[in-house]
């Protein structure tokens, strides 16, 4: 085993798989020896498995930087799930309070804010 590394990744999450593919797809990084730790087992997934209950709701940025980072739009395909908009409150409040934040794709004439995507399809 080599016991070189120029950067080691701890944690195979979401953030640590996307930095680990980004930098080993980027020319600019392409020779760096990069090494990626985790005590959880690899993410398993077949099409046919039923909705995971741990998702991510991506923004269109994320969801462009997760596809320069080597995820495929055929990947996501019956999979994803766009959201137009978002609402986010405290525990204190509730969705129609005066303590909330609404997001609408509407506002900025876009199609969707992003994505509802599984855990473990990203993680795949």
């Amino acid at each position: 085993m080599n016991k070189q590394h120029e950067l080691v990744i701890v944690g195979a999450g979401l953030v640590g798989l996307a930095l680990a593919a980004s930098l080993a797809l980027s020319a600019r990084h392409h020779r760096l020896r990069i090494t990626l730790v985790d005590m959880g087992r690899a993410a398993e997934f077949a099409a046919d498995d039923e909705t995971g209950l741990r998702v991510y709701a991506l923004s269109v940025g994320s969801l462009g930087f997760l596809q320069s980072a080597g995820v495929q739009d055929d990947m996501l395909a019956g999979r994803a799930c766009p959201y137009r908009d978002m609402r986010v409150w405290d525990e204190s409040g509730s969705a129609e309070g005066h303590a909330t934040l609404h997001f609408s794709a509407a506002e900025f004439a876009l199609p969707q804010l992003g994505v509802i995507v599984e855990d473990n399809l990203l993680r795949y």
